[in-house]
């Protein structure tokens, strides 16, 4: 993942290299899901933000709600948490 942000991201908070490979992991498996790029998800969420509508009815909520339903329903959820199933 050679996001610019989420380099930033990770840089800012020390991320350890195990903890930045399970946010990649959990961030691709997302943006597989959405079928969209991390460069365009977080440019529709941006443009949400900026055209001021309501966080309960940004698309941003209504894909992690439904990513949340698809990880929980395909019991995946465990595993992006690294828990042992």
């Amino acid at each position: 993942m050679n996001d610019e942000l989420f380099i930033r991201f990770c840089n800012e908070r020390h991320i350890r290299p195990s903890t930045r490979e399970g946010y990649v992991s959990a961030l691709k498996c997302y943006c597989n899901f959405c079928g969209n790029d991390l460069v365009s998800l977080l440019s529709e969420a941006k443009d949400d933000e900026l055209n001021k509508i309501n966080f309960n009815n940004r698309r941003v909520k209504e894909r992690l709600i439904s990513f949340r339903r698809f990880l929980f329903e395909s019991g995946k959820s465990r595993v992006l948490l690294g828990l042992t199933m």
